[in-house]
């Protein structure tokens, strides 16, 4: 699933990854950035609601997560099998 996290900077982004990761057990990761204080993340969708749980609470604080409508992890290598489909 993916996940537009708004309000935190790149390092906060990724510090939030990381403690979805360490929590979940699963690889979130950010996926894509959509304009300054805005990144798309992207993991299994466990860990992308674990993410979106816990971003708005501090330590982070973000101001919105929003849960994006998608069918699967863009943007990372958890696509990689549909490539060799391909």
């Amino acid at each position: 699933g993916m996940a537009s996290v708004i309000g935190l900077s790149r390092e906060e982004v990724t510090k939030l990854c990381n403690s979805a990761n360490r929590k979940s057990g699963q690889k979130v990761v950010i996926a894509n950035y959509l304009m300054n204080g805005n990144y798309a993340v992207s993991g299994p969708s466990y860990g992308i609601g674990l993410l979106t749980k816990i971003a708005t609470k501090p330590p982070f604080n973000a101001r919105l997560v929003l849960k994006l409508n998608v069918a699967g992890a863009f943007h990372t290598e958890l696509m990689a099998p549909a490539v060799s489909a391909l």
